[in-house]
């Protein structure tokens, strides 16, 4: 509950800063990709930061004690895509998908963008939930889970090159899974 708090705080500043910084920024010149990720790195500098770290190292334990499920839904949106698995995806942060694409990517360290393209990210790694790539699938609206079961992992990795819905639950614990036909 605290990390969905932290996600609509992120969220909430955001949405309140981002035009204006836009806006004031455009006209003063200032590079981009700054005005870009403006409001992100507010949220970083905001007492937000420090405890979403802590979240994340204490994060584990708790899912353990507590028999949480195996997954835990960031950005909790409803995707629809064709699977693709990659190593990595910091490898293929510039590429362009032309079709939806749900990427199960087994390494994500935070600070990735997310392909053009792509509506869903699933990995077994953990970005603190203010991380570059986690605030980046929240405001563009890209399902972003964690999968901590590798059988879980390995069946979505199993639907490679399939058409899928992916379906968050409400509590954003639990990601449904159904192939197309």
């Amino acid at each position: 509950r605290v990390q969905n708090a932290l996600g609509a705080c992120s969220t909430r500043y955001t949405s309140a800063l981002q035009a204006t910084a836009g806006d004031m920024g455009g006209k003063l010149g200032v590079d981009a990709h700054v005005l870009g990720i403006f409001s992100e790195e507010i949220v970083r500098g905001t007492a937000a930061a420090p405890l979403s770290q802590m979240l994340r190292a204490l994060d584990p334990a708790l899912r353990e004690m507590a028999n949480m499920g195996a997954w835990n839904i960031i950005s909790p949106v409803e995707a629809v895509g064709v699977v693709e698995v990659v190593d990595d995806l910091v490898a293929i942060q510039t590429k362009t998908y032309s079709v939806p694409t749900i990427l199960v990517s087994r390494r994500v360290g935070g600070e990735e963008d997310i392909p053009m393209g792509v509506v869903g990210v699933i990995t077994p790694d953990m970005p603190d939930i203010l991380s570059h790539v986690s605030v980046r699938a929240r405001n563009e609206g890209c399902l972003f889970a964690t999968v901590f079961d590798a059988g879980k992992l390995q069946e979505m990795e199993q639907l490679a090159g399939q058409a899928v819905t992916c379906t968050p639950s409400a509590s954003a614990d639990d990601l449904g899974v159904s192939v197309l036909p």
